[in-house]
C-alpha cells in the first residue's frame, strides 16, 4: 500500500508540472565549412531558451530543411539527441547541414553567379522536439540568411 501511495504522489507531481516548449531564439555562426563538387557542408548553431523551472527537459530530435530559390537543397534529421537544457538557461545546439551543389543550379547563370561570389538566400525551416519524461513538444525553427558559397 505504501508503494502505491508513493507512485501516486510521483505521478501526481509529474502530471501537475507545466512543461513549456523551449523558445527558439536564433541561428548563429552560419558558415560554409567545405565545398566540393559533390557536397557543400554548412555549419551553424541554433540558440534555445528553456523557460521551465526544471533541468529534466531534453532536446530529443531535430529536423531541418534548407531551401534556396524555393527548392529544398538539403535536410538534417537527427532523432537520437538527448541534450539536456538546464532550467531558465540558453543552449547552443550545433548542427551540420549537407547540401547537394547540383540542387542549387537550375541554369547556367546560377553557376556563374556562385563562381562570381554572389550570395544565395538560404531558408532554414523545421523543428526541434523536446521531452519531459513521457511528454513531448515541438518548437518551430525558421531562419533566413544570405550566404556566400565561395567559402
Amino acid at each position: 500500500m505504501k508503494k502505491i501511495l508513493i507512485y501516486f504522489f510521483i505521478a501526481l507531481n509529474i502530471s501537475s508540472c507545466q512543461f513549456t516548449a523551449p523558445e527558439f531564439r536564433k541561428i548563429e555562426d552560419l558558415k560554409v565549412n567545405m565545398v566540393s563538387s559533390n557536397k557543400i557542408i554548412i555549419n551553424a548553431k541554433a540558440r534555445f531558451h528553456n523557460p521551465n523551472k526544471t533541468n529534466i527537459v531534453k532536446i530529443s530530435a531535430i529536423e531541418l530543411n534548407a531551401k534556396a530559390n524555393d527548392k529544398i537543397i538539403g535536410n538534417l534529421s537527427n532523432q537520437n539527441l538527448q541534450k539536456p537544457i538546464y532550467k531558465d538557461k540558453e543552449i547552443l545546439l550545433p548542427f551540420e547541414l549537407e547540401v547537394n551543389p547540383m540542387s542549387l543550379f537550375s541554369n547556367l547563370n546560377n553557376i556563374f553567379e556562385m563562381i562570381g561570389g554572389k550570395s544565395i538566400a538560404l531558408d532554414l525551416n523545421g523543428f526541434v522536439e523536446t521531452k519531459f519524461f513521457m511528454f513531448k513538444k515541438r518548437t518551430k525553427i525558421y531562419h533566413q540568411e544570405s550566404i556566400n558559397l565561395r567559402k
